[in-house]
């Protein structure tokens, strides 16, 4: 067990030296000069080029490229924002509570009302509630959801004005949001839910307990209902994943304060060290919760378990 979690770290560091090699070399062939964006329209072009030395944009690809990677992984130097003019890890440490807090809302919510969803549209199938359950779910897969959020910013705020559209003075000021993201967690993992518990009900273990007379109470939750969520924690833990790194279009619709709205501003601003910073942030994260889903779902799933233990016992007899 022990190998898998390593050799799941050592694939997390991979990751995060490649999203570095690729959001560096990205930003560095996309057109436009930081000195025009960061110096005022009357700078001098000497005031220009002094600006460029002192950051070094006047080196080679290479040499920056190198200087980027030991500062960022050697000395854990992520730089200081060029728009805020402060450290980017002081900025960012000072969002990403609210972003986590606001993905790990919408996963909950996803999660508590799709999985029983899933579960009843199964266990009705091909009744008038599995089809209008997954007829909702499609509909909630589909709907883009900076749609979505402008069809609620419409309705509950110009409209109704039952709710605020920006900021996060109040609890009222996370609603908007928090629904937005929800939807498409609650559809997708009600379909998920839905094609696994149908999957793990024609099971032969099922038929077993139930011609054995096993109340169906305990059929269901005892028997079926451990077994189909197996898949599922892979759903919800790619979900936690792209929701940390997909809260732009969220926090730039409700002007939430989050990282996915420091990205954005920094984007407009072509504010370098920030971009870098933020994307490599948002790549540690989702890393992270995907190694920890894989490490509960390898502690979980007796096959995962079974494959570790019978290399472990084929190293020992050899």
């Amino acid at each position: 067990m022990w190998k898998y979690i390593l050799k799941r770290v050592a694939w997390l560091l991979l990751v995060l030296v490649g999203t570095a090699f690729v959001i560096f070399t990205v930003m560095y062939f996309v057109p436009g000069d930081p000195a025009d964006i960061a110096l005022p329209a009357s700078a001098t072009f000497e005031e220009r080029q002094a600006f460029r030395n002192e950051l070094g944009l006047n080196d080679s690809y290479m040499v920056q490229l190198g200087r980027y990677l030991y500062k960022t992984f050697i000395k854990l130097d992520f730089g200081t924002s060029w728009t805020y003019n402060v450290p980017v890890m002081q900025e960012l440490f000072s969002r990403m509570p609210r972003t986590f807090m606001l993905s790990l809302i919408t996963i909950v919510l996803g999660a508590v009302i799709g999985i029983p969803l899933g579960i009843y549209a199964a266990l009705h199938q091909n009744r008038w509630q599995d089809h209008t359950m997954m007829v909702l779910a499609m509909v909630g897969v589909s709907m883009p959801e900076f749609w979505l959020a402008l069809m609620l910013v419409i309705l509950f705020c110009l409209r109704l004005q039952w709710l605020p559209a920006f900021g996060i003075g109040s609890v009222a000021n996370w609603v908007l949001p928090v629904i937005t993201g929800t939807v498409a967690g609650i559809a997708k993992n009600a379909r998920q839910m839905r094609s696994s518990t149908l999957e793990t009900v024609r099971s032969d273990y099922i038929s077993t307990a139930r011609a054995k007379g096993v109340p169906e109470r305990s059929v269901i939750y005892k028997h079926m209902l451990p077994n189909a969520l197996i898949p599922i924690i892979n759903i919800i833990g790619a979900q936690f994943g792209k929701s940390i790194g997909g809260t732009v279009v969220l926090e730039s619709v409700f002007t939430f304060p989050g990282v996915g709205l420091f990205l954005l501003n920094s984007i407009n601003t072509r504010d370098l060290p920030a971009i870098r910073s933020s994307v490599l942030i948002l790549a540690f994260f989702t890393a992270v919760v995907m190694l920890i889903v894989d490490i509960i779902y390898a502690c979980i799933d007796p096959r995962i378990k079974a494959q570790y233990v019978a290399s472990g016992k084929g190293r020992r007899k050899a």
